[in-house]
């Protein structure tokens, strides 16, 4: 089991070490008004998350044209008889 589900208790210690680690900080509850008034001032990063489907790039373009132009002898043209 994960550590951090080992136990119910509010572990204050813990919560400091994993804010000092990933550049937050702890919010105590005393702090909370200060906090909230304090949002519109903060600067906080933005994430966008692109996605590009594969039909969109255009060296698939040219691998489906070369699929399906590609395979010169493919009996177009000629007598049936050679295939059979």
């Amino acid at each position: 089991m994960a550590a951090e589900l080992a136990s119910l208790r509010a572990r204050p210690e813990f919560l400091q070490q994993v804010a000092a680690k990933t550049g937050g900080r702890l919010l105590r509850w005393d702090d909370l008004e200060a906090f909230v008034r304090g949002l519109p001032r903060m600067k906080v990063p933005v994430q966008e998350t692109w996605v590009r489907p594969v039909w969109h790039q255009f060296w698939v373009l040219l691998l489906l044209l070369a699929l399906l132009l590609g395979n010169g002898d493919c009996g177009v043209g000629k007598d049936r008889r050679e295939f059979q």
